[in-house]
């Protein structure tokens, strides 16, 4: 069993419910190697229904946007084959940010440009305060 962490050169069969979860199990081929995820997003009941169906399907890997600390799930798991997590320079991008998990890599990369003590208070705030953080960086930046 593989985990594949933001490793996306394989086919995915993403899931989001418990009734997909559900479906995706039918249909599973106990001989085909399959890849199921985004199991970062996975609910507490689909985790328990994930464990479940690891016992019977030997060849069925996993897939996580993120880096998870399941216990449960990660004793199960044999390899772990991670991309590194990247991100080119952009600016000012509070869009594309916005889209991110939001961690210190993303708030370097797309807000490049603010000062490294406003970056800082980035972490953990909303849309407004980073406009507002990001204003006040650009005034402070003309004066």
């Amino acid at each position: 069993m593989i985990l594949y962490i933001r490793h996306k050169n394989i086919w995915i069969n993403f899931v989001t419910t418990p009734e997909e979860f559900n479906d995706f199990v039918d249909a599973l081929d106990k001989k085909k190697q399959t890849v199921v995820g985004d199991i970062a997003l996975f609910n507490q009941k689909m985790k328990n229904m994930l464990l479940k169906v690891m016992e019977e399907y030997p060849l069925l890997d996993l897939y996580s946007s993120i880096d998870i600390v399941d216990g449960p799930i990660l004793s199960r798991v044999v390899q772990i084959k991670k991309a590194h997590l990247t991100y080119p320079k952009h600016g000012v991008a509070l869009d594309e940010f916005l889209e991110t998990d939001r961690d210190y890599l993303a708030i370097d990369s797309y807000l490049s440009e603010l000062k490294p003590s406003n970056k800082l208070l980035i972490k953990g705030t909303d849309k407004r305060l980073i406009n507002l953080i990001i204003a006040c960086d650009e005034v402070s930046n003309k004066h």
